[in-house]
């Protein structure tokens, strides 16, 4: 560098994988484990085509969305409907 300037310093940028447990737990024991190990995202875009003959991109979701808690759920819904212990229980989130 020369005298006076500033150094410019390139790092890498890097995001770690978030990998998301989703659990449900009773005083009997362990009702429900889900664990969520996001997908790579790829190169590649969805497209799909419109009525006027435009093509428009598809954003694709990488992580856990909203729609993984409520599957989540309503699988631990299941889950406790099939014993009478549960019949009448409550949901707390944590």
């Amino acid at each position: 560098n020369k005298v006076g300037t500033r150094a410019i310093v390139k790092t890498p940028k890097t995001k770690p994988k978030m990998t998301t447990i989703l659990g449900a737990i009773s005083p009997y024991g362990v009702l429900n484990v889900k664990v969520r190990i996001p997908k790579v995202a790829t190169a590649t875009s969805k497209k799909r085509k419109l009525e006027n003959g435009k093509e428009e991109k598809k954003k694709s979701t990488v992580g856990t969305v909203t729609g993984h808690y409520f599957n989540f759920v309503a699988n631990t819904v299941d889950i406790l409907d099939q014993y009478e212990e549960f019949k009448g229980s409550q949901f707390t989130k944590m």
